[in-house]
């Protein structure tokens, strides 16, 4: 099953790339949203049991979504009439502005919740003490 659907991607990829003036190169710029829209399919299929939805699901969404998507994105694009530069570069860049911020939002939640972000637990630890002795002696000089 999966060498008929490596057949049929490489099929239409070159199907697709038979028409286009560079090849198989006019398709990269549409790689990106692919990946976008792979992921998101592979996100929303999960969305009922959302705890099935990991980073490794996410990158085979991600780029099953740039194996199939970029030919059939490409002739979309030319049967919808939208090949002036200013939708195709709107589109393209749309999607790589996505993939960059939802890495950069991905990395700032990463940092933020790491699990030995700040002071260790040691640490913590012997500061809550301190803290918890200093307002005992407090206590105990002003009762």
């Amino acid at each position: 099953m999966l060498a008929l659907g490596s057949l049929v991607v490489a099929g239409t990829w070159y199907a697709a790339s038979a028409y286009l003036t560079d090849g198989a190169l006019d398709l990269f710029p549409f790689t990106a949203p692919a990946a976008v829209i792979g992921l998101s399919v592979g996100w929303l299929s999960r969305l009922p049991s959302r705890k099935t939805f990991t980073w490794r699901t996410g990158l085979t969404s991600a780029l099953t979504g740039v194996a199939i998507l970029p030919p059939w994105i490409c002739v979309a694009f030319v049967l919808l009439g939208m090949t002036t530069a200013g939708s195709l570069i709107l589109f393209v860049v749309g999607a790589w502005v996505a993939i960059a911020s939802g890495l950069v939002l991905a990395l700032v939640t990463y940092v933020r919740n790491r699990p030995h972000a700040g002071l260790s637990r040691r640490l913590r630890q012997r500061a809550l003490n301190l803290r918890w002795r200093v307002a005992a002696k407090r206590r105990g000089t002003s009762a």
